[in-house]
């Protein structure tokens, strides 16, 4: 019989890496920052990967959010941040 074993690992490390996305987006959007670049936030670490919902409009444009705080692909490597409390509601 097989034991049982502890949490699988990713239970622990995917909290994290959202926790750390949201903290970047909210870093940002502190500064009044509205648009980055794709790769600035590459490299403050945010993990394009991870997120906790999407939103997508009438013209289909994909908003991924962290909780309440969310992005936008936009021109180039342009990246809009967005709040949208109604992602937590």
């Amino acid at each position: 019989m097989k034991a049982l074993s502890a949490e699988p690992e990713f239970l622990k490390t995917i909290p994290k890496i959202i926790l750390n996305n949201y903290q970047i987006l909210k870093r940002l959007r502190n500064k009044k920052l509205t648009k980055v670049k794709r790769t600035q936030l590459e490299q403050l670490k945010f993990n394009f990967k991870y997120i906790t919902s999407t939103y997508i409009t009438k013209a289909g444009d994909i908003y991924y959010f962290c909780f309440d705080l969310g992005y936008l692909h936009i021109q180039n490597d342009w990246v809009l941040l967005v709040e949208q409390e109604s992602q937590i509601m």
